[in-house]
């Protein structure tokens, strides 16, 4: 329920050891989501699940190579499978396919959270910041508690000089995943735009 809701902390304390296969993709998955990297490769090897495997260790090998070494994008048409090609393409430079196979994500599974959220972050990147509300809006919707979501979010409150509504996003992602950068940095920009330089410094450092 946890990691449903996009609570990865959440979801990584309450996680109990893993005894079945499936249990055993789960907990890869959590730990990836998670950034327990070295943890993960244990837990694929007990899972029994060749597209879950396939795709996890994509991720890992994106986030352990330099862009210019990153991997050929190779996934199963699975929603976890075009999430790693997402993220493979945009190693290498591909935003516009890494955006199409966030959105292949979302056609196979309606209702991931984080994919939704995926979609959100490209769209930002580009500069379309309705379509980005509208995914960031969907994300949040199917995972409240996705502190990324939720930062993003803020982001975008910025953005239409909604501060009041930015501080609020931004304060949710800090208590949910207090170790979360993008948050803090935002939660900065936010009192700067309300004049309050000594607090957006002590929240940026």
């Amino acid at each position: 329920a946890a990691y449903a809701a996009g609570d990865l902390l959440g979801a990584l304390e309450k996680l109990p050891a893993a005894t079945t296969p499936a249990e055993h993709g789960f907990s890869a998955a959590v730990k990836l989501a998670s950034g327990r990297i070295d943890e993960v490769a244990a837990e694929l090897e007990r899972s029994g699940d060749a597209s879950l495997t396939d795709s996890m260790r994509l991720l890992i090998d994106v986030v352990r190579m330099p862009e210019s070494q990153a991997p050929v994008p190779q996934a199963p048409p699975t929603p976890e499978g075009r999430m790693a090609l997402s993220y493979a393409l945009q190693a290498r430079g591909d935003l516009d396919g890494a955006l199409k196979a966030a959105r292949e994500a979302v056609s196979v599974s309606p209702d991931f959270g984080f994919a939704w959220a995926r979609i959100a972050e490209l769209e930002f990147g580009f500069g379309r910041n309705p379509q980005a509300i509208e995914a960031v809006d969907r994300a949040l919707k199917l995972s409240p508690r996705n502190a990324q979501a939720l930062s993003l979010k803020g982001y975008l409150e910025i953005s239409r000089s909604r501060i009041p509504e930015a501080q609020r996003y931004f304060s949710e992602a800090i208590a949910i995943d207090p170790a979360l950068g993008n948050a803090w940095l935002g939660q900065g920009l936010a009192f700067f735009q309300t004049g309050h330089r000594e607090a957006g410094l002590r929240s940026m450092t």
